[in-house]
């Protein structure tokens, strides 16, 4: 019984870490957006020095991290799909967020990349 437990521990610890995995990542990207929008006709000394670049380098180095120890407890073949909610994060994120446009194509490319993800992630 107390083995249970603890499978379920890892289980959930083990999602917990591909949430957090996949929030990383998206904040990185959608910083490295705001730095860009910050800018312009920079010196490239300058660009590393923007706050927002400087983080979106602290989320990868964390994520890499992360993405180690999920690694020792869900093969790479199964875990790896899970990574495309990074594309669901940043387009709610960038239409909610920065006002971008919502085209159909865009939901229903999406919605394919997910269920394929669904289907990769899936047991026998």
């Amino acid at each position: 019984m107390e083995a249970v437990g603890l499978v379920s521990k890892n289980i959930m610890l083990t999602g917990f870490l591909v949430l957090v995995n996949i929030l990383l990542q998206s904040a990185s990207i959608i910083l490295v957006r705001y730095a860009a929008n910050e800018t312009q006709d920079e010196s490239i000394v300058q660009l590393f020095l923007n706050v927002f670049y400087i983080l979106a380098i602290g989320c990868l180095f964390l994520r890499a991290i992360v993405w180690q120890i999920i690694l020792k407890f869900i093969e790479l073949s199964k875990v790896y799909p899970m990574m495309s909610w990074v594309q669901v994060v940043v387009f709610v994120y960038g239409v909610l967020i920065l006002g971008e446009q919502v085209y159909v194509t865009h939901v229903m490319g999406l919605s394919l990349m997910m269920l394929g993800s669904m289907f990769l992630a899936m047991e026998k």
